[in-house]
């Protein structure tokens, strides 16, 4: 029995590392990142690791904990101190989940798209990499499965944010 291969970018090093472009069009303004990780359990061979979530530039980033409360981690996530998202899970069970991580731009970015990988002049970037994990095992893969983002004054919850949005990114994944 062969698997169907499934879309998403895989990282399988411990040296991996996925730089995306966050951008908003008015300084101050807080888009949500929805990062889709296939989590799976310890069966699945070769284990999936620790994402190491984190931002640099001209924004900030926390773990949105309640999009509808707009509640936010207190502690940002930056290079010297990333958010953790561990995908192994102990249910037998191989889904995505989402991680919500706020993205506040401290600088004006006008008239560009909210997401992008790696264009020329970004200022604000999003970095995930596998986090070294002291089990004695290589837990360096990791599976992205899940790009979305929305405006969080306009869309609390996944029901709300537009095709056209998903389209956008998922048209830049592919070229």
């Amino acid at each position: 029995m062969h698997a169907t291969p499934k879309v998403g970018l895989v990282a399988t090093r411990p040296d991996a590392h996925l730089a995306l472009c966050a951008r908003a069009a008015m300084q101050r303004v807080t888009s949500v990142f929805y990062l889709g990780f296939q989590v799976s359990h310890r069966k699945n061979r070769p284990l999936v690791g620790v994402a190491a979530v984190s931002c640099s530039g001209s924004c900030v980033c926390r773990v949105l904990i309640s999009p509808a409360r707009k509640l936010f981690a207190k502690d940002a996530c930056t290079a010297s101190s990333p958010c953790l998202f561990d995908t192994l899970r102990e249910e037998k069970i191989t889904v995505t989940q989402q991680l919500r991580l706020g993205v506040t731009n401290t600088a004006p970015l006008l008239n560009q798209i909210p997401f992008a990988l790696q264009p020329p002049n970004c200022t604000c970037q999003v970095h995930i990499r596998p986090a070294l994990v002291h089990e004695g095992q290589n837990r360096s893969r990791l599976i992205v499965r899940s790009l979305v983002t929305a405006d969080l004054m306009q869309a609390t919850n996944m029901n709300q944010i537009t095709a056209s949005r998903l389209f956008q990114i998922a048209r830049r994944l592919q070229d």
